[in-house]
């Protein structure tokens, strides 16, 4: 009884860990990852072009992705590919108010993911 008992608290331990973990490690990512498009949006209210910054954000997100696979759901992370690159597309054609259009779509998206893995009544049932 006494074994089982340390058993069953032990694996709860290790969930809880676990879950404190994932929550840091996903917004962390999330926080530099809306910290990097909020100067490519500004710089896209301007009319600059900053496809280049673009690029390395795409470039960073797929060296990402393939962690974050374990964590976020997989459609979030098709869409959030989908919306860098006719973003990326759009503005290097200077097309800067459709590109406009599809980052605040990806921003909202990324602003999104981590309300999908608080802990409460909604995400639990």
């Amino acid at each position: 009884m006494v074994k089982s008992s340390v058993i069953l608290f032990s694996v709860l331990a290790l969930i809880i860990a676990g879950s404190y973990f994932e929550n840091r490690y996903v917004n962390s990512k999330i926080e530099e990852f809306k910290q990097e498009l909020a100067v490519v949006i500004e710089n896209a209210k301007n009319e600059d072009d900053n496809s280049e910054k673009l690029e390395d954000i795409l470039k960073w997100w797929k060296k990402s992705k393939h962690i974050l696979h374990a964590f976020i759901p997989h459609n979030d992370i098709r869409d959030v590919d989908g919306l860098i690159v006719q973003s990326l597309t759009l503005m290097q054609k200077g097309e800067y108010t459709f590109a406009l259009t599809q980052l605040e779509k990806l921003n909202n998206l990324i602003m999104g993911i981590p309300e999908n893995f608080y802990f409460n009544f909604g995400n639990i049932f």
